[in-house]
């Protein structure tokens, strides 16, 4: 008997035109990937007549009951939507979903499991709507939350319980009514911390002098590398869309402590690199730069030094006297940059690490 495919509908507003090709390519994902059928608005519209026959109100109602779990992409516009405090006349078909919605959950007393929220981007967690918020939350950014999502959908364990094996212990002797302090010495613990750096860089134009820095990193300072090595795995990620792009970083990125940006004649112009930068920063990580355009590539030369990333990004500082106001200030003056060759980072690449992390109180 051929397994069933499982039936999912996502409901989401057409907030932009790039909200609404990130849907697009999750709902493709999910069919082409994990074997799920998703269904959206988009599809109905590609192919002739273009819309359905019974109309667009009951085209929703039906797919709402059609579907074994509905993904509910949150925004801030669809929230206001979907709790029915939108202006007259505009989203109408997120109001219409979600008086549906909300109706079904009042029905079974909030006790289903098949209305999830999901969201795009860890600064929308804050627009769930009041009757999803005690629901269990998917960022798709986030490989890890975007995978125990997929096993959810496909009904899969994603880990298996052993079973609690029988044994029998021997009773502990009585111990003696006093006891003597040990005189034994509490062992020495090695406080040496294994630090886990993700490697920012330009993979077309520094991925050879990208390598100097790396080999050195695993071989003499010893410290773990994260983040993604295999070009292949770049590329197919660029040709399923943004999404799994940020997802691909997002997992390189986890369980790091410090980010180094290696920073060549274009890295700074680059928009993978930006997203990298923001995202280290939002988890806390320490960052420090690293210029690499001085280290000889196969045919013995060098590049032109890049501008620093660091410069095109501000942050918030606040003041320690209340009476002051928070201030802006340059990531620049905030992390370090180094020269690889003329700074000696062959010897002094631990110590840099080192300092970032402390920096950052990691």
């Amino acid at each position: 008997m051929v397994e069933q495919a499982p039936r999912v509908f996502i409901s989401y507003s057409w907030d932009s035109e790039k909200q609404k090709a990130d849907v697009l390519a999750l709902a493709n994902e999910l069919r082409v990937n994990w074997g799920v059928d998703a269904d959206i608005d988009q599809y109905v519209r590609a192919e002739p007549p273009y819309t359905p026959e019974q109309g667009w109100d009951l085209w929703m109602q039906e797919k709402l009951e059609w579907a074994e779990f509905v993904l509910i992409v949150c925004t801030e516009s669809y929230k206001r939507r979907f709790e029915g405090k939108e202006e007259t006349g505009e989203g109408m078909g997120v109001s219409w979903e979600g008086a549906i919605i909300r109706q079904q959950l009042y029905n079974t007393q909030l006790k289903s499991t098949k209305f999830i929220p999901v969201v795009f981007s860890p600064s929308d967690l804050a627009y769930i709507p009041l009757v999803l918020s005690s629901k269990d939350t998917y960022t798709l950014e986030s490989n890890e939350s975007y995978k125990q999502l997929c096993y959810r959908l496909r009904k899969q364990p994603i880990l298996i319980k052993p079973a609690v094996r029988e044994i029998n212990l021997e009773l502990p002797s009585e111990p003696p009514f006093f006891s003597p302090p040990s005189q034994e010495k509490p062992p020495v613990v090695d406080t040496v911390i294994n630090r886990r750096v993700f490697f920012s860089f330009h993979y077309q134009r520094d991925i050879w002098r990208v390598n100097v820095v790396r080999n050195h990193a695993k071989v003499k300072s010893g410290y773990q590398e994260a983040g993604y090595w295999d070009c292949s795995l770049w590329e197919s990620a660029k040709r399923t869309g943004e999404i799994a792009l940020k997802r691909l970083i997002n997992s390189g990125l986890q369980n790091t402590s410090v980010t180094v940006v290696l920073i060549g004649s274009e890295t700074s112009e680059r928009k993978w690199v930006k997203y990298e930068i923001e995202e280290s920063h939002r988890r806390g990580n320490g960052m420090l730069g690293i210029y690499v355009h001085n280290v000889k590539n196969t045919n013995g030369t060098t590049d032109l030094k890049g501008r620093n990333p660091f410069d095109s990004f501000t942050v918030e500082q606040h003041s320690p006297y209340a009476y002051m106001s928070k201030t802006h200030v340059s990531m620049s003056q905030l992390f370090p940059t180094y020269d690889w060759v003329y700074n000696d980072g062959y010897n002094n690449f631990s110590k840099w690490v080192e300092d970032a992390a402390r920096a950052a109180g990691r």
